[in-house]
């Protein structure tokens, strides 16, 4: 590694711990051992702009460890996104752009707020689903597309594959081989109480390998070259997601590095002097060597200008053609229309029915689906009894990405994430199970709220008399549950 990326990625370090202290809060641990992947991901590999944060084709980067939140403003910040110094000063700050947890929609690069651990990965594999949908259905129409082709990439951290929704997530991803999906596992085995093997002796490799996934390894987290080369070969994998295992130390360079001290504490002022020490970089708080500022951006610019120039005549080309499906697109893309034609004359409703609501549900998603490419979703496992198939449309899968029924098994709480990382694509999709179950995706469907996605959740069997499955399965509390949380609207028709 030369001097000048040694100076960039201690640079983002030192901000970032900045930040951490003077907010008297936040995880340095991860800014220590993580930050030589964060640089190689953002210099080297990233398709971003970061003049036009909301490029529709860019990559996508989520962090799913949302605890790293300094090290990622940190990067935004030298990468030239619209965060000034002043937004990092007020880090943690209420009503400042840089939360201690990243917040979708309020820091420019920020894909999906990630606060509690595993979502932000099983967001990832639901923003996987929803480029592949959207490439397989416009090129049904528009051979050779070169409007969307892009890559999601998570960072995950031990933590985040402890809980049990990476798990779930997994399975559905190495099932769909979502070959656009990179994984990037901060493997530090440290948690909050210490050492992972406390609590865990898992193969975490083995446990993706058997889940079909492309696995990868690289021993030193400081490698930048060795990172580099591992993204490479996971970019040119065609068939399966990938997981890279790379082998840091929490807290690097610091004089706790490698314990559980230094993961969730700020540093001491004199821990601090150290790092500058070591780093030999002299300057004084929130203080940028603008040498290394400026490389940074002047990399991703050489990388990125010629790439987007061609992408900006492609799009004015595309702009102008006048075929219908073209312009179904370009204006779901460009001004987020979806071209529902529906009402109440589509569906005639008689006060005589005598039919289960599901079955009126079910009638009315259908003609919805019919209607536009932009609806689709799925259930656990219960589409028999939920209604919610869409009957006309065949499966989401890897022989079919332009499918819009998805097949989530019995896996609830991937589910309610998955469904909201397709919805920041603007996408409307659904999900469904049993009231009961609601349970499993209350965290999702708050996160869902917080961000103002428009995620669906279709409910069913909630009737306490018509429930012959006992106490276990009847829906008592989670209707109120449901109502409580803040900007999510709740509809039980009756």
């Amino acid at each position: 590694m030369n001097d000048n990326i040694k100076g960039i990625i201690n640079t983002i370090k030192l901000l970032a711990i900045d930040m951490i202290d003077a907010a008297s809060y936040g995880y340095p641990g991860i800014v220590l051992g993580a930050a030589p992947i964060l640089y190689t991901l953002y210099a080297n590999h990233l398709r971003i702009d970061p003049k036009n944060p909301n490029w529709i084709d860019r990559d996508r980067f989520i962090m799913s460890p949302g605890h790293g939140s300094a090290l990622l403003y940190a990067t935004l910040f030298m990468a030239g996104y619209d965060i000034k110094l002043e937004d990092l000063v007020r880090y943690g700050q209420i009503n400042s752009n840089t939360p201690v947890y990243p917040l979708y929609g309020i820091t420019p690069g920020v894909e999906y707020s990630t606060g509690l651990s595993g979502e932000g990965f099983a967001a990832s594999v639901g923003m996987a689903i929803a480029e592949k949908y959207l490439i397989s259905n416009m090129e049904k129409n528009i051979k050779n597309q070169r409007i969307y082709s892009h890559k999601i990439y998570c960072l995950v951290s031990d933590g985040d594959l402890e809980e049990g929704i990476s798990y779930e997530a997994a399975g559905i991803a190495g099932n769909l081989g979502l070959s656009n999906l990179i994984v990037l596992y901060d493997s530090n085995s440290s948690t909050f109480d210490g050492n992972l093997s406390k609590t865990s002796n898992e193969n975490i490799v083995k446990r993706f390998d058997s889940l079909n996934w492309n696995i990868d390894y690289v021993k030193d987290g400081n490698n930048v070259n060795e990172i580099d080369k591992a993204i490479n070969r996971a970019k040119k994998n065609k068939n399966r997601p990938t997981i890279i295992e790379i082998k840091t130390t929490v807290g690097q360079d610091s004089f706790n590095a490698g314990t559980s001290i230094v993961h969730q504490l700020p540093l001491s002022k004199d821990d601090i002097i150290n790092l500058h020490q070591k780093y030999n970089i002299n300057t004084s708080k929130f203080e940028i060597t603008t040498k290394y500022l400026d490389l940074f951006r002047k990399t991703i610019d050489n990388r990125m200008k010629g790439e987007l120039k061609h992408y900006a005549d492609y799009i004015k080309t595309f702009h102008n053609t006048n075929y219908p499906e073209i312009q179904l697109y370009d204006r779901f893309f460009n001004e987020g229309q979806l071209n529902i034609n529906f009402d109440a004359k589509n569906f005639k409703i008689q006060s005589n029915y005598m039919e289960d609501l599901r079955e009126s549900n079910y009638k009315i998603m259908n003609i919805i689906a019919d209607r536009t490419p932009f609806f689709l979703g799925g259930n656990a496992d219960t589409s028999a009894n939920t209604k919610t198939n869409l009957i006309k449309h065949p499966d989401f899968s890897k022989e079919n990405y332009a499918g819009k029924n998805i097949y989530f098994g019995v896996r609830e709480q991937a589910m309610g994430a998955i469904v909201n990382g397709i919805a920041t694509y603007n996408l409307r999709p659904f999900a469904s199970t049993y009231l009961a179950y609601s349970d499993y995706l209350k965290p999702f469907i708050r996160t869902a709220s917080l961000m103002k996605l428009p995620s669906t959740y279709v409910f069913t069997h909630d009737g306490l008399s018509a429930n012959f499955d006992g106490a276990s399965h009847q829906a008592i509390e989670q209707l109120a549950t449901l109502r409580s949380i803040p900007n999510h609207f709740v509809y039980r028709p009756g």
